[in-house]
Order: C-alpha cells, then structure tokens, then sequence
C-alpha cells in the first residue's frame, strides 16, 4: 500500500485515496475525525471526576434553570454522587476521560438488532449506558456528551466565558462564525487572576477550525430557549460555578463577577456597528434589577417585567447595580487604554469604550437567552463584553496589556461590591 512511500499511513488513509482523494486532502480529513473524536494530548488526560461533577450538578438542580414550580425533568436522577458517575462510566462504558465520551459519541451502532432497540442514531455510549444498571436516558447521555465538549477551568470566583470559539448554528439565522482570540483571551484573562475559565474544548475548535462549518449537535450558548437551559452543558457550568462559591441570588456581596467575552467587527461607516471598541453590556443585569416603591422603602419588582412563562420568581438585584458596575468598568478600561501602547509601538492607540451599546448582552423582544442572562439568572453578576477585532489583536500579543486589562475587571468589580455592601439601600435587601 505504500505506492508513494506513506510510512505509517492509516487504513483510513488509504481508503480515503483509494476513493479518489488525495493525499494531502486524505491526511486532513483523518487530522479532522482525530480531533472530533479525541482531541490533543493534554485532553486525552483529562479529568472524568470533573466531568461527573457537572453531570451531577445538572441532575441534582432545581432551580431558576429548572421548569416552572421546581419540578425535576423528565429523566432526571437527583441526589446523585461524582463517585457513582464516575463507576458506572468506567464499568459500563469504560470511560476513562472526556475525550473517551466524545470517541464513544461518534461511534454509530451497528446490527439490526441493537439498531431496533436503541435507534439508527444511537451511539457506542448510549448503548453501554442504557444497559447499566440503572440505565441512563438517551437525554441524560446527550448532555454528558455535551459536557465533554467543554473545558471547564475551576479557579477563583471571578468566571470568563467565550461561547463564540467555534462555528455555531442558531434557530431560524445565519450561521454564526467563531470569534477569533476570544477563547484564548479568556483563558489569559483567568489565568492573570487565577479565576475560572469555560470555552469549548479543544478538539471542537480544531474541528471548526478545519471545516469552518457548525455541528448540529452544539447548540449556541448564547441564544438558548428557555426549555433548552437545565440541559446546556454551558448553563449547567454556570450553575457549578454558583455552587462552588456558595451564591446567593441578588446578594451582591456574596456574588462572582461573569466576564463574558465576544468578538465584534471593526467600525466602519458602511457596518452597521457601534463606533467603539469595547462595549460594555450590562443589560441583563438591568432586566432583574428591583425598584423602591414609592414612599415605603419596600422593595418590588420592576414596572415592566413580565414573567408570565415561570411559575417562581426570579432574582432581584439592587436598582442602579448595571449603572455603577458599567461605570466603574468604563472608567478603569479607558485609562488602560489611555496608557497603552501596543507591543511596544511607541505609539498610544485610541481604543473607544461604549458603556451604551448595542450588542449589550439582553436579546430584546425574545424569550432566548444570552449567556450573561442565564448567569444572572442563577445569581451571578453578569456582563458582556463585545470587543473589536481590532483591540483583540493587539490584546493577543501583549501580555502587559492582558495583565492590565484583566485587572481593571477585577478592580472594576471590586468597587462595585465595596459601594453596594456598605450603603443603606444595599441592606434593604
């Protein structure tokens, strides 16, 4: 078989070329099916005991994420332990780390009879899992499949997020491409502040980035129905992340701070953008804000709010912490940019930051669900961060700005707890 002097070619290889592909196109695709199913050396060590605690976080809630009156799912175990996971993944399906999931996920069924009892779609991992005892649901092995296809970087309580690093479909719109350096400046911006980090892993990104194409299985984090959030792996981190830090709902003081990182297009008269660099999208966090009823110092919900769809009520944060929070970020982000001279040019770039924005974070007029509304949701003070690609290319190269840049969040927020925990109003509620 080695006709052109391929040492080491694959069957995979050949069958690819003996099908009129060539080489070069055969080695891609297989570099492609690799990384779908597997992923790079570091994921292939990956830790299954993390992975459980998220499953076991998703199958224990109830909470704001749940249905209407705190009502378990349909398929839905509770009470469950990371142990128990853990053993039933590695005696019924030998599952020895997230990347084994996701190699187990891509394998289909084969035999007329196993196809009749679990379905033509069913996977290695649906079948070994449906037949343990006791057996998983087809929903209950879908989101462990769709929690091996994120990293989760449990550090301190401030979290960033970028749900943007690969190519993603949304219901009824345009494909959405990735963002590029999203995924990397949220790590960066974690690691300088030893925080919390969620991205997509890295063998989804490797797919995307080879066939710049979604896969139907990834729902975007970003614009989420309702029905769709106890059964998001994203919100399902957001959620571990609140009960790592013991969160309150709408108790600033006891909150984490959720940066969530997006990529926007560089202005220009003809896109049709905000002329600025970094916008500050506080909206969701506004949504679930209280006001003071007139004359009695009562706290009530907002004019306006209707949450006629939910059968509880959801958090409620003090009126005007959006405002401040935006305020304070705006003024400790420009006088980084004020003093910043990218990678060393010399040169003082004007970065413009828009506390005002149209991207802020709140899908209006819809019931789908941005990631910082989610985060509020479960209790976490949320915002989004939609930087150009402009200012995120000159972030990437230069790790004095990235050190500054994510301790002017940390400080932003930091004044903001220190206003909100010290004043009167903070303690009627």
């Amino acid at each position: 078989e080695d006709e052109e002097n391929r040492k080491g070619a694959c069957l995979l290889n050949v069958l690819l070329v003996r099908n009129n592909f060539g080489w070069v196109a055969g080695e891609t695709l297989v570099r492609i099916m690799r990384a779908s199913c597997a992923g790079g050396e570091d994921e292939e060590k990956g830790d299954v005991h993390a992975l459980a605690r998220l499953f076991c976080e998703s199958q224990n809630r109830v909470d704001a994420s749940s249905p209407p009156n705190g009502k378990a799912q349909e398929g839905q175990v509770t009470n469950l332990e990371p142990e128990d996971v853990v053993e039933a993944l590695k005696v019924f399906a030998k599952v020895r780390s997230p990347a084994s999931v996701r190699r187990l996920t891509g394998i289909a069924v084969v035999g007329e009879d196993t196809q009749a009892e679990f379905g033509e779609s069913a996977s290695a991992l649906h079948v070994a899992l449906q037949r343990a005892s006791p057996p998983w649901s087809s929903k209950q092995v879908d989101l462990l499949r769709g929690l091996s296809r994120i990293k989760v970087q449990e550090g301190g309580e401030i979290l960033f997020t970028a749900p943007h690093g690969i190519f993603l479909e949304r219901d009824g719109c345009l494909t959405h491409k990735s963002e590029d350096w999203t995924t990397f400046l949220a790590g960066r911006f974690s690691e300088c502040l030893d925080g919390s980090c969620l991205v997509w892993c890295d063998s989804e990104r490797c797919k995307s980035d080879h066939l710049k194409l979604p896969d139907p299985f990834n729902r975007d984090p970003n614009y989420l129905a309702r029905a769709e959030l106890g059964n998001n792996p994203w919100n399902v981190a957001l959620a571990y992340h609140r009960t790592r830090f013991g969160v309150v709902p709408g108790k600033v003081s006891s909150s984490c701070l959720h940066v969530d990182l997006h990529g926007r297009r560089d202005w220009a008269p003809s896109v049709n953008v905000d002329n600025s660099d970094c916008d500050i999208g506080a909206a969701a966090l506004e949504y679930y804000e209280g006001s003071i009823s007139s004359g009695s110092g009562q706290v009530s919900w907002t004019v306006g709010r209707s949450y006629a769809d939910r059968g509880d009520s959801p958090p409620v944060f003090p009126p005007g912490l959006a405002a401040h929070l935006r305020a304070c970020l705006a003024q400790d982000l420009r006088e980084l940019f004020s003093n910043w001279c990218p990678c060393g040019s010399g040169e003082k770039e004007r970065f413009v930051v828009n506390e005002a924005p149209r991207l802020n974070g709140l899908t209006a007029g819809s019931n789908r669900f941005t990631l910082s509304r989610q985060g509020v949701e479960l209790g976490l003070v949320s915002v989004q961060l939609e930087l150009s690609k402009r200012l995120r290319r000159a972030l990437k190269d230069d790790e004095w700005a990235q050190e500054r840049f994510a301790e002017a969040l940390k400080s932003a927020w930091q004044k903001c707890v220190s206003s909100f925990s010290t004043s009167q109003l903070r303690e009627t509620f």
